[in-house]
């Protein structure tokens, strides 16, 4: 049988190629001297990560890199992850101007060819252009003054820069980038690129065959937004055009607020997504809905609300019953949920007895769309169930009031009189349940379910971990006073590779 190392060179470092984790390709360098050689981890770590950000330091860094890049094309295959800041695209015409860049003639013509190769062929002077720029201030024509400003573009250039990364980057894995906007008078890099992806079939493209997380950067502008507000911004756009990526798994992003604009909701089931991160927003349950149905077979939910302002002082409208019904439409997959949105709900319709899991009376209402542009899925109307249908479920942190109402159920033909044991309400391979908000004392039906659950783990008949039963762990809420309550905002946390 033919072994790694049988194999010649150029074959053996075809192969280690494939692997995408750095990690990985470390632990193969130490086993031997030709391994160690063909991995070449002082050249990977160099290109693993690309950060692109609107000062000319981080610029001429990834600029480059990717002529590195073009000048040795293998070396595209060390990127695994594009990092982009970039201002919030405004409505303003990019303006060429002369080049600050002098890299000879060779490079400008693999600059050209590769730019031609991303689908830029009608726009090729423009882009060569912005990427031949190093941040310094220029001349715009404003398209709704109509007047000449001065100032460096942020958008156009970190986005130019990045798009054509990514498509010599046949093994990017992980992208940040910002919200990718534009209109039809200007159109910005990344947005361009995006809607070719979105347009055609996903595996005929030549880039992002590998991608498996997205992260959407949602940063103020520092201009007009305040950064102690959630941000409005089109998410669901980036998400059309990646979502049908053959690799995609993971899209994430913080501090989210519906954006006004954003009336189009994602189909149902048009997307390969299985993991949904999305932390410390304010969204209505109809779009956290849309987005739930939208993946063909979702693994991971992970949605907390608070720590920021709602920008009019108010709440979404919330319907736990309908985001319940999302997720039964999901019941053989979903292995992870971790929902944080007990401050949101208002109308929780039911007060569990002791020992009797009845059911809860509730049929499919979609009162939360009446008065939007959004319409219901259809196929939630045929969801009905409760918790324990989540047959893949392993963990689960949720409200305590959530959690009774998704124990009893929706649209269930059981009797409540019955009554059934607590070990038959939950998911049959559940190992971790954290409950948020409870305090004992409170509420005599919390208080009887949570001692049934307690019995039935001290006498084995339950395998769980349990927290939020001794301790009350608080659920998220919004920051109603900002200027007063700053110790409640929440904040980003740092990435070690910002000061790279």
């Amino acid at each position: 049988m033919a072994t790694l190392t049988s194999l010649p060179l150029d074959i053996q470092q075809h192969i280690i190629s494939y692997l995408l984790s750095n990690r990985d390709v470390a632990a193969l360098s130490l086993q031997s001297r030709t391994f160690h050689q063909l991995c070449d981890m002082q050249t990977r770590r160099k290109y693993h990560k690309i950060r692109i950000a609107p000062n000319t330091g981080s610029l001429d860094r990834a600029f480059n890199l990717l002529l590195d890049i073009l000048r040795r094309p293998s070396l595209g295959r060390y990127v695994r992850q594009i990092k982009v800041h970039a201002r919030l695209p405004m409505h303003v015409e990019y303006m060429q101007r002369q080049s600050q860049r002098d890299i000879g003639s060779q490079d400008e013509q693999l600059l050209r060819s590769a730019v031609e190769r991303a689908g830029f062929t009608a726009e090729e002077d423009r882009i060569v252009n912005m990427l031949m720029q190093r941040m310094t201030s220029y001349k715009f024509v404003s398209l709704f003054s109509k007047q000449s400003e001065t100032r460096g573009d942020e958008t156009c250039l970190p986005q130019a820069l990045a798009a054509i990364l990514i498509t010599v980057s046949p093994y990017l894995v992980s992208m940040a980038l910002p919200p990718v906007g534009g209109s039809d008078d200007v159109q910005y890099p990344l947005n361009q690129l995006l809607r070719r992806v979105s347009a055609g079939p996903k595996t005929n493209i030549p880039y992002l065959q590998n991608l498996r997380e997205i992260y959407i950067i949602n940063e103020p502008e520092p201009l007009l937004d305040d950064e102690r507000f959630y941000f409005r911004m089109d998410f669901f756009e980036p998400l059309t055009a990646i979502g049908g990526l053959p690799a995609i798994e993971t899209v994430a992003t913080d501090a989210l607020e519906e954006d006004d604009g954003e009336v189009n909701d994602l189909d149902v089931a048009s997307s390969n997504i299985s993991k949904i991160n999305i932390q410390h927003s304010s969204v209505s349950s109809s779009y956290l809905v849309s987005l739930i149905c939208s993946c063909k077979a979702l693994k991971v939910l992970r949605f907390s609300v608070g720590g920021r302002a709602t920008n009019d002082g108010g709440y979404p409208l919330f319907f736990h019953t309908t985001v319940m019904r999302a997720l039964l439409l999901h019941r053989r997959t979903l292995e992870d949920v971790d929902l944080d949105v007990e401050s949101y709900i208002f109308h929780f319709m039911c007060d569990l007895q002791p020992r009797t899991v009845g059911c809860l009376c509730v049929r499919y209402e979609p009162r939360e769309y009446e008065g939007t542009d959004r319409t219901p899925p259809m196929c939630l109307a045929e969801q009905n169930g409760s918790l324990k249908d989540l047959i893949g479920l392993k963990r689960l942190s949720i409200g305590i009031k959530f959690l009774l109402c998704f124990v009893r159920g929706i649209d269930l033909e059981t009797d409540a009189s019955t009554g059934s044991m607590i070990v038959d309400c939950l998911p049959p391979h559940l190992t971790y349940l954290c409950i948020r908000g409870y305090k004992r004392g409170q509420h005599a039906g919390q208080d009887a379910f949570i001692d049934e659950l307690l019995q039935a783990v001290h006498q084995g008949r339950l395998d769980l971990e349990l927290r939020g039963v001794d301790e009350t762990i608080p659920h998220g809420e919004d920051v109603d006073d900002p200027d007063r309550d700053t110790h409640l905002l929440w904040k980003p946390p740092v990435d070690a590779s910002e000061s790279e």
